[in-house]
């Protein structure tokens, strides 16, 4: 079967066949063989003189000629003579109204080389009007062939996606900027191709005459062979000397084949290269191997069992390993059955110890197309398969594109664009190791012509340089509160580009955040792990900076939050007092669906609320009322609470894993104090001497008097009890313990009532009850009219009472008053206090259990003040929800 040629690279080209005295049919027999031979510049030049002479001196149509003529120019790239040729043809065509099939071929050819050289937007446009003029109206005139027809039309509509490809990046001819080998030794006047560096040696593969000066004015028609070039730096800086270069003898190349595409195997073992033959109008090539003997030392060819028969060829190797299989990959060229389109893509597994290919198989979709596929290289450190093909999208010929292999398969092919792309052919592209120099083969104008005198011809060697230092960022996020247990976070960077190799850039364990810049390289693939198993949370990414993405971003990112996907929560609850907790209470936490949460590990108190769900925190205490021994004097009241839809937000508190939490009680302090009076004390007021004193129920007697007079009775009162141990014993604490602490209760009380009224909530009052009490010596009304004395002996004390500027008794009024501190006043009369007091006889004036019964008591409730709220945390930003009670809490 033959094959479609892909450039000028393997055209083979006769020697002259017309001498002096042949005829003008002898010279155009001549050109047609060439022609069909590939030997275009042959054919150019024969059809070149017979187009001097007027058309009745030969057979053929001067239309016809003048085509094949522009036709043979372009096929070795002489596109400004070809353009010429075309243009003059349509003019021509269009002038005579001949519009056939010469005609419609004639346009179309005539926008391919518009888009080609792409030196202007307006040959752009013009190219892209010619293929639209193929697509809809010529191609049904270009043969009377259906099958014919559709070719044109969709090799048209390429060519219309081309255009719009090439406009819209400005064309290629301004990014031109690959360097071309400047040695002759390299880049001669004719065809150099398929570069490979190797260290400082750079194998290549040329097309070119030999040393007879009569014959390098013409194309070449010598085999192709393989070359090597060595490279050593010029004192100048120079990057272009060559020390040799040495055609490599036998068993490398022979003298009557063309010798391509040298690919070593990963291990060395192994050497693959094409041999080509030329076989009537084709070009039909197999695949060999030969087996490393030692440095620089290689067996004898032997025909690789990869190679089909049947008019097939197969070509241009390439190796690649496999991390995934685990195996060596051979990469070839072929258009055997099975194809997608012309030439494709294959690949077979290679056993390196025997050197067999295993199973063929074609890359298939996306890879290939309808369109042909050729010269393949598979970088090894990107994982990227390279390769050129006349698929739209690209700037005209052949173009460079690359597929990235994945876990997928291959991504979907991007052409490399400028400086690597241009209008002409692009190929064989390679890249080092490390991916920083490139080389790739084309005959953009640019390169070296055979004869200087025509603008055509040939594949030239082009290098560049690619800047392949990149910068990964690193930052993971770490709890700032840290849950129970934590412990360190580890965070590793691996570079993992050769899995045959890894290589850990950074191995580091801390508590803290971290942020790390690190150097790499592009066309590497970096895996970053970090991990905390005290919590659970683990990530594990690949960085792949052979994205082509990263042709030009200089840095990549990754931002990991290490956290849990839960907030540990400790909850305590009690009675505040002076800003701490006196923990009392039981804490129950449960969804919105109404279920408990269990504890952390059996912890009381301790629970993990995920993220973004409501939770109520239930507290609860096992008695209403409570004393606490050795903390405040009096009895706190407690009322169980909830606290409702409490949630943490991750967007806002991502950063908090683990609270520890008071949650307040609601309560009221009551509290107690008990003053003691004399017999009939205090003083009636308006008492005459000798006059009769009734029942008067107001006091004209200080408090400080009544019992400063009370303390000096201390001596009457041993005096006049039993002399008994228990009764002494109990007398004595009564005037040294009772009747002085309860005058400093009094005014502590008296502090603590102004400091509580300043802090109250605008609704909330304090409530005093003053009960006064009296012995069972007197009968019912003297004893409601001393007990009033003594409430209001009392009360006036405690108005004259002052704290910080402040004077109780401004704060004071009745019940029913806007007053912070509101007095209800209780003359309870007979108290029966004395039945738990030894003594004597109750009704004795100085009998320590009547001495108990004649009293005072104040009753205070303090309703909650300086309440913690009812919220979980205070951080910068509200983190929470809670119920909606607002209560003070400055202290805490």
């Amino acid at each position: 079967m033959n094959i479609k040629m892909l450039s000028l690279l393997l055209t083979l080209l006769l020697p002259p066949l017309w001498g002096a005295a042949q005829s003008l049919e002898k010279v155009l027999e001549a050109g047609d063989e060439a022609y069909q031979n590939r030997d275009y510049f042959t054919a150019f030049k024969c059809y070149e003189v017979v187009l001097e002479y007027d058309d009745e001196k030969y057979s053929r149509p001067q239309r016809l000629l003048a085509f094949q003529y522009g036709l043979s120019a372009q096929r070795f790239n002489y596109f400004s003579k070809a353009d010429s040729v075309f243009a003059n043809l349509m003019v021509s065509s269009e002038d005579n109204n001949r519009i056939d099939s010469i005609y419609a071929r004639t346009v179309f050819y005539r926008a391919q080389l518009l888009l080609s050289k792409g030196e202007r937007k307006a040959d752009y446009q013009l190219a892209k009007e010619l293929f639209e003029k193929v697509e809809t109206e010529l191609s049904s005139i270009v043969s009377a062939d259906p099958v014919l027809q559709n070719r044109y039309r969709v090799a048209a509509a390429a060519g219309i996606e081309k255009v719009e490809y090439s406009i819209e990046r400005n064309g290629w001819l301004e990014r031109d900027t690959l360097h071309r080998l400047t040695s002759d030794r390299i880049n001669s006047g004719y065809s150099d191709l398929a570069p490979v560096l190797e260290g400082d040696t750079l194998y290549f593969s040329s097309l070119r005459f030999d040393s007879n000066p009569l014959r390098r004015k013409r194309q070449s028609t010598t085999y192709a062979k393989n070359l090597r070039a060595v490279f050593a730096p010029l004192d100048t800086g120079g990057t272009d000397t060559l020390l040799t270069i040495l055609p490599t003898t036998e068993p490398f190349n022979k003298e009557d084949q063309f010798t391509l595409h040298r690919a070593i195997s990963p291990s060395g073992k192994w050497m693959v290269f094409s041999v080509c033959e030329s076989v009537e109008d084709s070009i039909l090539c197999k695949l060999y191997k030969r087996q490393s003997q030692g440095p620089g030392i290689w067996g004898d060819p032997q025909l690789m069992d990869i190679n089909q028969g049947g008019g097939f060829t197969t070509t241009q190797p390439a190796f690649g390993y496999d991390c995934a299989t685990d195996a060596v990959v051979l990469y070839f060229v072929s258009d055997r059955t099975g194809t997608l389109g012309g030439l494709d893509i294959w690949q077979a597994g290679f056993d390196e110890s025997s050197g067999v290919a295993g199973t063929i198989t074609n890359l298939g979709e996306p890879v290939n197309s309808q369109w042909n596929e050729s010269t393949p290289f598979y970088h090894q450190l990107s994982s990227t398969l390279y390769f050129s093909s006349d698929a739209p999208p690209g700037y005209g010929l052949y173009d460079l594109f690359k597929s990235l292999k994945t876990e997928e398969g291959w991504s979907q092919p991007d052409n490399l664009g400028a400086p690597y792309n241009s209008g002409f052919n692009d190929m064989y592209f390679f890249a080092s190791g490390e991916g920083s120099t490139v080389y790739l083969s084309s005959d953009r104008p640019r390169s070296r012509r055979f004869d200087e005198a025509i603008d055509a011809c040939c594949q030239d060697i082009f290098t560049g340089q690619r800047k392949l230092d990149r910068e990964l960022y690193v930052e993971v996020i770490q709890c700032d509160q840290k849950p129970r247990g934590y412990k360190e976070t580890q965070l590793k960077v691996i570079d993992i580009s050769d899995c045959r190799q890894l290589d850990t850039l950074l191995n580091t364990a801390t508590m803290d955040d971290i942020a790390e810049t690190l150097a790499v390289r592009q066309y590497r693939q970096y895996r970053v792990i970090a991990s905390n198993p005290s919590i659970g949370a683990m990530m594990d990414t690949v960085i792949d900076l052979r994205l082509a993405h990263f042709d030009t971003a200089q840095t990549a990112s990754v931002i990991i939050n290490l956290l849990p996907d839960y907030v540990e929560l400790a909850v305590s609850t009690g009675f505040f007092l002076d800003g701490e907790l006196i923990e009392i209470g039981d804490v129950t936490v449960e969804d919105q669906s109404g279920n408990l949460l269990s504890t952390v590990e059996g912890q009381s108190g301790l629970y993990r609320l995920a993220f973004d769900r409501a939770y109520n925190i239930g507290i609860s205490v096992d008695s209403a009322e409570r004393t606490i021994p050795g903390v405040l004097p009096g009895v706190v009241t407690l009322y169980p609470d909830t606290l409702e839809g409490i949630y943490f937000p991750k967007t806002q508190c991502q950063k908090v894993c683990y609270q520890e939490i008071d949650i307040p009680l609601p309560a009221d302090q009551r509290r107690e104090v008990r003053v003691y009076f004399h017999n009939d004390k205090p003083d009636r007021a308006g008492r005459v001497e000798g006059g009769f004193r009734g029942y008067t129920s107001v006091t004209d007697q200080s408090f400080d008097d009544a019992i400063d007079e009370y303390l000096a009775l201390a001596t009457t009162y041993f005096e006049n009890n039993p002399d008994r141990d228990t009764v002494q014993s109990r007398i004595r604490l009564f005037f040294e313990r009772d009747i002085e602490e309860g005058r400093d209760a009094l005014i502590e009380l008296s502090k603590t009532l102004i400091v509580a009224a300043a802090e109250l909530e605008a609704d909330q009052h304090i409530q005093v009850e003053i009960q006064g009490l009296c012995s069972a010596r007197g009968n019912k009304i003297y004893n409601d009219s001393l007990a009033l004395r003594r409430i209001q002996c009392i009360q006036e004390y405690m108005e004259k009472q002052e704290f910080n500027g402040v004077i109780l008794g401004d704060l004071m009024g009745p019940q029913g008053s806007d007053a912070k501190v509101r007095i209800l006043p209780q003359p309870l009369g007979e108290s029966k206090a004395s039945g738990n007091v030894p003594g004597g006889d109750e009704d004795g004036k100085y009998n320590i259990a009547a001495a108990t019964d004649r009293r005072v008591e104040l009753k205070v409730v303090l309703p909650e003040q300086n309440a913690p709220k009812l919220s979980l945390f205070d951080l910068d930003e509200d983190c929470t929800q809670t119920n909606n009670e607002t209560r003070k809490n400055p202290e805490q």
